[in-house]
């Protein structure tokens, strides 16, 4: 009988469920983390002793948000994905009067495609230019696209922005870019004067030549006409 009775308190102890244990401390040893239904805990330390293992919950459903994702009844933080889309440039350059925006990209793993904006300033996107679709999606290769903004007026600078669309609608930002219109260059007609100079002078001599040959055609039709007839 003398052996039953702490057989039967060491059966007691196992059966206490773990969920209900906080902060216990005995002797040397503390337990400071609650222990997960299902088996395992989480950094038990006490005294010499250290178990930096993790044990979570098999039956736990997976869950996600923000940067973190839930996998075996803990939180942890989620491992980044390859970027969907990988610019190797974007600008923009004045052509006539037009400005072509490009860019390149070295890969399109989840790209949906592009939104491309223009302001007047570089205080942020004010005008939705275009939306361009992806040329290779879910590729690992790049492609070169352009687009010509016609509606810009001379001598003013304009900021462009672009903005990669991923398949799951998460969106990034590039830029801004900016370029400057060129105005028209004004041609200037330099009015012709009597004065000096040598625009003048060749003026003058092409001038006197008409005239000279204006006189030379009278005299020979006036001889022409007195010719007698035969």
């Amino acid at each position: 009988m003398k052996h039953i009775i702490p057989l039967l308190a060491a059966l007691a102890l196992l059966l206490i469920p773990a969920a209900g244990v906080h902060a216990q401390s005995g002797g040397t040893f503390q337990l400071d983390w609650f222990t997960a239904d299902g088996g395992g805990a989480i950094g038990l330390s006490g005294g010499t002793f250290d178990l930096g293992s993790t044990a979570g919950q098999p039956d736990a459903a997976a869950a996600a948000g923000g940067t973190f994702e839930l996998q075996g009844g803990f939180w942890n933080r989620a491992a980044t994905g390859p970027l969907a889309v990988t610019l190797a440039s974007f600008g923009a350059t004045t052509e006539g009067q037009e400005v072509l925006v490009s860019w390149e990209t070295v890969s399109e793993l989840d790209n949906a495609g592009f939104n491309l904006y223009r302001s007047e300033s570089d205080t942020g996107p004010e005008v939705l230019l275009a939306f361009v679709p992806a040329q290779s999606p879910g590729s690992s290769q790049g492609h070169v696209y352009t687009y010509r903004d016609g509606d810009v007026e001379p001598g003013l600078t304009y900021w462009y922005w672009l903005e990669d669309i991923s398949l799951s609608g998460v969106t990034t930002l590039h830029g801004p870019v900016s370029v400057t219109v060129a105005a028209p260059t004004a041609v200037r007609v330099a009015s012709l004067t009597t004065g000096g100079g040598a625009d003048s002078v060749v003026w003058l001599i092409l001038a006197a030549v008409g005239l000279i040959l204006s006189g030379w055609l009278a005299i020979t039709a006036v001889r022409g006409q007195r010719r007698p007839q035969a």
